[in-house]
């Protein structure tokens, strides 16, 4: 059964973990920017943030290496456009990570609360919703 439904995945830089801190990072305010950016406006209906992600990649011709905080976003597939240029504007990357991987099935009223969470496309910012609460 195809779904409506679509995770976005992007990375921002992760925060260095604090001097007494026995595990994971501090919070990454820039995955708070993008997490704030796309739950405010309805984009998504939830971001889970994974902390020290480390990764390595090809930047200007060497091998480079971070911590960074993965966001997993859960949308309407049809909302991708919108959501993209609102995770570039609030990215501090100049070629951020935004992938867009389809929902094939999943649990039903999970996927329904996603439709309900988020705006449908075309509606204007700041319309009511009802998200009747997560499951």
């Amino acid at each position: 059964m195809k779904t409506r439904i679509c995770v976005v995945l992007t990375t921002v830089p992760g925060a260095p973990a604090r001097r007494g801190r026995a595990r994971g990072a501090a919070p990454s305010s820039h995955a708070r920017r993008v997490a704030d950016a796309v739950l405010r406006t309805r984009l998504a209906a939830c971001v889970s943030q994974i902390q020290r992600v480390r990764s390595r990649y090809w930047w200007e011709g060497k091998i480079e290496e971070s911590v960074e905080t993965l966001l997993v976003i859960k949308t309407r597939a049809a909302l991708f456009p919108a959501l993209e240029r609102a995770i570039r504007k609030a990215h501090p990357h100049s070629v951020p990570e935004i992938i867009r991987l389809p929902v094939s099935a999943g649990h039903g009223p999970y996927l329904d609360w996603i439709l309900r969470a988020t705006k449908r496309p075309g509606t204007l910012p700041g319309d009511a919703h009802t998200d009747r609460g997560r499951p």
